[in-house]
């Protein structure tokens, strides 16, 4: 599995937005990369909302994605997993290897299961911990292809990102 060496670092000074044509809803911030001191740049991530209302937002930066409808065995695979936490540090967080087995099963660093209904809302339930999101297909710029990803956020407020780590037609 292919490890990134590009992360976010103190994303900050977002602004929401939502698009009444397209029904979708965006958060804008700056960020800052590990290694390139004060710089930062733009970014503009599309967010929905948690089977409890709560907003999630897509891992990847925004390319045009519209969210699907998904079949429990095209989500099966496995995932690059970071959780996000509740700590302030100026680290990057490094994401680990989990598999989401089509029975239903999560395996790897962490275990679990997970449910997937109404064709995109993913419920993750990760060593005792539920989080609840959505599961979209996104463009991964490390292998320059779409690959599937899901944001989920714990009843505590923890947010966890997945993207697929293996190639997918």
């Amino acid at each position: 599995m292919k490890t990134s060496t590009v992360g976010y670092l103190s994303p900050g000074h977002n602004s929401a937005y939502y698009d009444e044509e397209t029904g979708k809803y965006f958060i804008f911030f700056h960020t800052r990369f590990k290694g390139l001191g004060e710089h930062h740049e733009v970014r503009v991530h599309q967010m929905f909302m948690n089977q409890d209302g709560w907003p999630v937002i897509a891992p990847y930066r925004y390319s045009g994605e519209t969210i699907g409808s998904y079949r429990k065995k095209d989500i099966a695979g496995t995932y690059k997993l970071i959780c996000h936490g509740d700590d302030i540090s100026k680290e990057v967080k490094i994401s680990t290897p989990v598999e989401l087995s089509t029975d239903g099963k999560v395996s790897g660093s962490f275990s679990g299961s997970w449910k997937l209904s109404s064709g995109n809302k993913i419920e993750i339930e990760l060593d005792g911990t539920v989080y609840k999101g959505v599961v979209l297909r996104q463009w991964d710029t490390d292998i320059n292809r779409m690959v599937f990803t899901f944001t989920a956020l714990s009843d505590s407020g923890t947010a966890i990102w997945g993207s697929r780590a293996t190639l997918q037609e």
